[in-house]
């Protein structure tokens, strides 16, 4: 059976069903389905708590007793059928819709139309999405107008193009202002912007994170190039705002500026080997300029921020390349940095888009005119090609910019708390626009906010949440999230089952706590959740290595007080070390070695873990310097920074860890400076490497013994 049908003999998908249609669809699979459609009816099962949600195999193990793998596989079928259907019945329509609004057939040969093939990619909510540029296409590709930019540019100082292009862009300005405007006292708009960012922004993170990962993880060498070369920039204190009035003095001090800037970044990228230089030969858009001032929720109306009328792109094979073209642009004496946008590292694009975006000034340039270089890796250059990107990119950017916009309506336009209901702004826009009063919101307010799948999700969490413990609905909340169904070993996790039977888990006491999780090369992947290892209040031991997890360490975990061992080497996790690290005050063994977490080793991290024995942070892409604060964990026996991208002097302090037997810092090309003497003090020390030869000690008297020569050395 396909499921219930509408009036025009669509059938209509399980996920829209309501909770009598998913109980009249169970029966009319057989009598062996009744418990099904009873429980349904019980419980208000509705079709999307099914398909989004839960699926068959977990609605099953909520029924006593479980009906059969085959009734489950027969349920699943019919979901899948009914899907085929209904993608059926939407194709014939589509193409019936298509055929009847069709011009009379031609005799022509058919032509291939490439932006179509590009629009069927596209999400629904950006593709039905109107940029204010296409609104306003008339007045910006006025002939006159865009004659007067070719002008300007050939001659930057002509008085009378200045004019055609004062009134241009005076007619243009109001039209983007007023269409903006329009657009966001429009019902729902704030919902309809989210949906354009979100749907526009999902398809790239994937593909993005992809090859970013490829690129870290075969070039680390030139990943510690790059670092090191974007510290070393230094950038000027001043203002960084262009010195100008109007756009059209911005595009005069620009076309004046583009003849030098072209021969200098023509020269300094020829320094490097292998890279390819993209210059525009015109000016940016003036059109464009405008769109971004009168969108501007800081400085509306200002052309003082726009940086790239005179731009440039560098193309590089891979990130020592990146970081020889940084290292040439930043140390280069004709030019001063104003300021830099790190991200490859730092601050990715929604999208998940990586690059680095430089602004400098010609000191030669009397109107120190701001200029942008963007410098890009060709792989993520490549991977825009199967993607619909700059389409896409261009009205996820409108749509960025106007809810940006609305921020700031309140002290503009006088908008009230009404008129943001009115937009549908979530409620933490509101908090953050200064609509509501955050000590007056509860969690409770938050919760109705969500859509409804995300409603679904929570009340299927609920039904989830039989006999059994908060302990149990935890791991089995956690399993589903890893991926239970693909773990190399069976995840016998049910609610049926003894908790001291599950495997990988040691549970004691006579409530069952849950004290140990050792899911060791099980293929668990997705993100940890956080929520659910919250739950386990009581958990000594988490012990996840060898899997492949990803996304940055949930703060949750900081929740865990009773942790003694945290495990998590070789999987895929990223980001900073959460601060939240610190609350772990009895931890005796912290192991998150190849992984991708980044950023500075915090100082206040090693002021709490007075009882750690071992902290291994091997093969991650830390950066920074070594905190003196290392000192102070006096219980370290192994202290493991292998291949990372610290930098700075070894700190004095590591002389305090009198149980060190072992200390690695190799791999780190910026640790400069001498080896501290009072390593000389660890008289249990058996081994230590500082990056520097191969010096490994054996034992604390050849450590002794090679102070003086050690002392001489620089790593």
């Amino acid at each position: 059976m396909g499921g219930a049908t509408s009036s025009n003999s669509r059938p209509v998908p399980w996920r829209e069903m309501t909770v009598e249609q998913v109980a009249t669809a169970l029966e009319g699979l057989g009598k062996a389905y009744c418990r099904f459609a009873e429980f349904a009816r019980e419980n208000g099962v509705d079709g999307a708590m099914i398909v989004e949600c839960g699926g068959v195999e977990e609605i099953s193990q909520m029924i006593e007793p479980p009906p059969s793998k085959l009734h489950q596989r027969k349920f699943s079928l019919a979901i899948s059928a009914n899907e085929k259907l209904v993608a059926a019945s939407d194709k014939k329509a589509a193409a019936s819709a298509e055929k009847a609004a069709a011009p009379p057939k031609s005799t022509a040969a058919p032509t291939h139309n490439t932006a179509e093939n590009i629009d069927t990619q596209i999400p629904e909510s950006v593709r039905e999405f109107v940029p204010i540029q296409k609104v306003v296409s008339t007045l910006a590709n006025a002939p006159a107008f865009l004659e007067a930019q070719r002008s300007l540019q050939s001659h930057p100082t002509d008085e009378g193009v200045a004019a055609i292009l004062e009134e241009h862009i005076s007619r243009l300005s109001a039209a983007v202002h007023k269409e903006a405007v329009s657009r966001l006292n429009e019902p729902g708009i704030a919902r309809s912007l989210k949906q354009v960012q979100q749907d526009g922004n999902k398809d790239f993170l994937a593909v993005y994170q992809s090859v970013w990962s490829m690129i870290k993880s075969n070039d680390r060498k030139g990943l510690v190039r790059y670092v090191q070369a974007t510290k070393a920039a230094k950038f000027n204190s001043a203002s960084c705002d262009q010195n100008v009035s109007s756009i059209v003095e911005l595009l005069r001090h620009g076309a004046s500026c583009k003849p030098h800037f072209n021969d200098f970044v023509t020269q300094t990228a020829a320094t490097v080997h292998g890279v390819e230089l993209t210059i525009p030969t015109t000016l940016k858009r003036a059109s464009r300029i405008v769109e971004k001032v009168q969108l501007d929720p800081k400085t509306p109306g200002s052309p003082r921020r726009v940086f790239d009328v005179v731009r440039g792109m560098i193309v590089c094979q891979s990130l020592g390349s990146i970081a020889s073209v940084v290292a040439a642009f930043t140390q280069s004496a004709e030019i001063s940095l104003v300021r830099a946008k790190e991200r490859f590292l730092s601050r990715p694009s929604g999208g998940g888009w990586r690059d680095y975006m430089l602004c400098f000034y010609l000191d030669k340039d009397p109107n120190r005119h701001i200029c942008e270089l963007q410098i890009v890796h060709r792989s993520l250059l490549m991977a825009r090609k199967g993607l619909p990107g700059h389409a896409v990119y261009n009205i996820v950017r409108n749509a960025t910019e106007l809810l940006e916009m609305m921020t700031s309506f309140r002290e503009r336009f006088g908008w009230t708390l009404e008129n943001a209901n009115r937009a549908e702004m979530g409620l933490r826009d509101k908090i953050a626009a200064g609509f509501v009063d955050p000590s007056s919101v509860s969690e409770a307010d938050f919760q109705q906010e969500l859509s409804p799948t995300e409603r679904a999700k929570q009340k299927f969490a609920q039904l989830r949440k039989l006999p059994g413990g908060p302990e149990a609905n935890a791991l089995i909340e956690f399993s589903q999230a890893t991926g239970r169904e693909k773990w190399k070993t069976p995840c016998n996790w049910k609610l049926d089952v003894p908790l001291a039977r599950w495997r990988g888990v040691t549970a004691n006491g006579p409530a069952m706590n849950v004290r140990m999780i050792k899911l060791h090369n099980k293929s668990l992947h997705g993100r940890l959740p956080g929520a659910c290892l919250a739950a386990l209040q009581h958990l000594t031991h988490l012990d996840l290595n060898s899997n492949t997890l990803s996304g940055p360490l949930p703060s949750e975990i900081g929740q865990l007080t009773q942790l003694r061992v945290l495990n998590l080497r070789k999987n895929n996790f990223a980001g900073i070390l959460p601060n939240e690290l610190m609350m772990l005050k009895n931890l005796e063994s912290l192991i998150m070695s190849c992984n991708n977490f980044e950023g500075i080793l915090a100082p206040a991290l090693f002021m709490a873990w007075d009882k750690l024995k071992i902290l291994d942070l091997e093969k991650n892409v830390l950066n920074g310097a070594i905190p003196s604060e290392l000192g102070l964990c006096q219980s370290l026996v192994q202290l493991n920074l292998r291949t990372n991208l610290l930098t700075g002097p070894l700190p004095r302090e590591l002389g305090n860890l009198s149980n060190a037997t072992r200390l690695d810092f190799a791999g780190n090309t910026g640790i400069t400076g001498y080896i501290p003497t009072e390593i000389a003090k660890l008289s249990k020390l058996q081994k230590a490497h500082f990056g520097m030869k191969k010096t490994w000690f054996k034992n604390a008297r050849e450590t002794a013994q090679l102070r003086a020569e050690l002392s001489t050395y620089t790593y």
